[in-house]
């Protein structure tokens, strides 16, 4: 039944109930009025409301959603053949250090599979990586494991420093390569804090203020920093369990489109119980230029994998938490370049199999809502920051890819 029927009918409905209605006198006024049964006017208002179109659906305006607080650049990720670099200067300095029969850390750990790395600018050494080993036995409680801190060579990657915590930052040392600190947490709330600074051609201990990050200081940008801390590349063992369905649709391209796998750039979105969320960006995933996203579910206890969403066209994925409305469904915003310098941000959602907890293999990502952001005022901020963009809605066009 159409929205203009049900309104016709409402009119009758009504105009019916008015003729049968008990004409009365005012005591007021002595002029009439209506009395009008009680179910018959439950009837006319659920009809009335029934007829009238939906302010969000068919008012044609767009819907609009809040801006993620924070995107990841799929271009800061580190790729599978940048992992691989790491694992060979791990065997590397394993080597040279049981050939002079020195003890240390674990450098090669048999979890450097589930491993996750990520950049750090070390000045004049160039760009770097940290490696967190998450899933090593050597972790504690309080999440302190392992980490290695690598600089870029000609030949490859060197280990510079190796320590222990839950992640390390640059900071500027007054020099041309900067600090590092290492975190290792020593309470829930607190980190005590271990320097390092680059003299000789190494990165040795040093003394550095602050020497811990607690509450009362966590307004300190060494201990702002590390709190924003993440961890979102996929790990080694992600893209082992990608690659095989993603060199599928490599093959399937053209020989000029095609471009190879060791230079993909995946990020770790949001977990469900055991299934994990990778979004994984192809050709042309350097600073914010768009390429080719996908996101894949992976489950690492029976090791399938399957496609939510393929080929959309962005630089950066964004987890959307929406709690009143999240019971279901899962939800992802991917953010796009357009070339006057504006931004697309793009709600996906999707809708979880009845009777499971978590998506399941056929479960699909789908466009819901879309808007244009752009600057308050000024140029665009060097970092995200959703408190200096505004958002516009708009219809969202035709998505490619959301199913193969």
């Amino acid at each position: 039944m159409t929205k203009n029927r049900l309104s016709r009918e409402s009119a009758i409905e009504y105009e019916t109930v008015k003729r049968n209605a008990r004409r009365t006198a005012n005591p007021r006024t002595g002029g009439p009025r209506y009395r009008l049964r009680l179910p018959s006017l439950v009837g006319v208002a659920v009809l009335v409301f029934l007829g009238l179109p939906s302010p969000a659906n068919g008012s044609g305006v767009p819907k609009g959603f809040p801006i993620p607080s924070r995107v990841l650049q799929l271009s800061k990720a580190v790729t599978p053949h940048e992992y691989d670099l790491l694992k060979s200067a791990i065997t590397s300095h394993s080597e040279q250090e049981r050939a002079g029969q020195k003890q240390t850390l674990p450098l090669f750990d048999p979890h450097f599979d589930e491993a996750t790395a990520y950049r750090i600018g070390l000045g004049e050494l160039g760009e770097g990586l940290v490696l967190y080993f998450g899933h090593s036995t050597a972790c504690g409680v309080a999440g302190n494991c392992p980490i290695s801190v690598f600089a870029r060579g000609p030949g490859g990657y060197r280990m510079m420093i190796s320590s222990s915590g839950g992640g390390a930052i640059a900071v500027p040392s007054g020099g041309p390569v900067p600090d590092v600190v290492a975190a290792l947490a020593s309470s829930v709330s607190s980190l005590d804090l271990f320097w390092f600074r680059y003299s000789h051609g190494r990165f040795a201990p040093s003394k550095g203020v602050p020497k811990e990050c607690t509450p009362r200081n966590a307004s300190n940008e060494v201990c702002a920093a590390l709190g924003k801390l993440a961890l979102p590349s996929a790990s080694p063992a992600d893209y082992s369990a990608l690659r095989k369905p993603i060199e599928a649709c490599l093959q399937a391209q053209s020989p000029a489109q095609r471009t190879s796998f060791n230079q993909a750039r995946a990020v770790t979105l949001n977990f469900f119980n055991n299934l994990r969320a990778i979004a994984i960006g192809l050709g042309g995933c350097v600073g914010r230029s768009n390429c080719r996203i996908s996101i894949y579910a992976r489950d690492p206890q029976t090791h399938r994998v399957w496609p939510m969403l393929t080929d959309a066209t962005g630089w950066g994925v964004a987890n959307y938490h929406e709690p009143s409305l999240s019971f279901g469904k899962f939800r992802y915003v991917i953010v796009s370049r357009f070339p006057s310098d504006r931004y697309e941000l793009t709600l996906y959602v999707g809708k979880i199999t009845w009777g499971h907890a978590e998506p399941q293999p056929g479960d699909k990502l789908m466009p819901e809502a879309c808007e244009i952001v752009m600057p308050r005022e000024g140029s665009w901020p060097a970092r995200w920051d959703s408190q200096a963009l505004k958002a516009i809605p708009v219809p969202c066009a035709k998505k490619a890819g959301t199913s193969r």
